[in-house]
């Protein structure tokens, strides 16, 4: 009988143990797998301001302008960024029978991961020829090249006053 009880409490013991050691296995190993993705997903997120220039093209007009950003928000939300940013820019457009200058603030969004963005924004311009004050629109549809803490900056697409366009600036 001596040898049955202690066959019970050798196996109780063990139980305890084995429940001991699944706890601390656990206790060590998940806070640093959670720390391990918060360290990854900060490493994820762009410089939040940049600089850049636009020059644009289409047969009949053309157009330069610089930009200063801000990015406001970003959010990892499975492997891909959305990030919502301003920006404020100074340019000229024309054709070959004129010209005007452009003062436009714009709000949008970015989408991507790996570096490749989707780039969606909208908001006012002013216009110093009065006739495109009539429509003081500015919008943007266009591909962005930006690497998470690095600082190159590289676009191009659709946008208006800019036309077809393609930029390039610094993040930091």
């Amino acid at each position: 009988m001596s040898k049955k009880i202690l066959l019970n409490q050798r196996q109780r013991f063990l139980k305890k143990t084995g429940h001991i050691v699944i706890i601390l296995l656990i206790a060590i190993i998940g806070p640093s797998k959670t720390l391990h993705c918060q360290v990854d997903s900060l490493n994820f997120k762009l410089n939040r301001n940049a600089v850049y220039g636009n020059v644009g093209y289409v047969g009949f007009a053309a157009s330069a302008a610089g930009y200063y950003e801000r990015i406001l928000t970003q959010r990892l939300k499975s492997e891909k960024l959305l990030a919502r940013y301003i920006k404020v820019g100074y340019g000229t457009q024309g054709t070959s029978g004129s010209s005007t200058y452009f003062i436009s603030a714009q709000y949008g969004i970015l989408v991507g991961k790996g570096g490749s963005y989707l780039e969606l924004g909208v908001g006012p311009s002013y216009y110093t020829d009065d006739g495109l004050n009539d429509f003081p629109l500015n919008a943007t549809l266009g591909w962005r090249v930006q690497y998470p803490k690095k600082g190159a900056v590289i676009r191009m697409g659709v946008a208006w006053p800019e036309i077809l366009y393609i930029g390039f600036g610094v993040s930091f």
